[in-house]
């Protein structure tokens, strides 16, 4: 998503990931761990994706 610069696509991923454990996320442990979880993996995406993006303008 981050190559065809569809940014807006993460919100709705992580609203997917949330209702999906909604009930786990009661528990406040569980949900400290998702969601420091949950921005550390689409941090590294966002990240590995711009950093592809900006090798294939300079090719």
């Amino acid at each position: 998503m981050v190559l065809l610069g569809d940014y807006a696509a993460v919100g709705w991923i992580i609203a997917a990931k949330s209702l999906a454990r909604f009930k786990q996320l009661e528990d406040r442990e569980f949900a400290e761990y998702f969601l420091v979880g949950t921005l550390a993996s689409f941090l590294l995406a966002v990240l590995v994706g711009v950093g592809i993006r900006i090798l294939l303008r300079q090719a």
